[in-house]
């Protein structure tokens, strides 16, 4: 499974209900922090660790805890 955050909003209602179902049928998952050219470039690498500092947490409680962050999507 691919579960694909837009980087600016994070989770989202969609997002959640996506990984629900991923829990159910899916075995792997792979986070892709999406829409990253839309934050400043000064502040982007800042955001993006956040981002993944929140989604690490998210994940946390699912089967999916080890899931990597391979893909930053310009």
């Amino acid at each position: 499974m691919i579960l694909v955050v837009d980087v600016v909003k994070g989770m989202q209602t969609q997002t959640a209900e996506c990984m629900v179902i991923g829990e159910i049928t899916c075995s792997y998952m792979m986070v892709v922090l999406n829409k990253v050219d839309l934050l400043p470039a000064p502040k982007r690498e800042a955001a993006i660790q956040k981002m993944t500092k929140k989604m690490k947490l998210t994940l946390s409680q699912t089967k999916f805890k080890n899931a990597p962050r391979l893909l930053t999507i310009f």
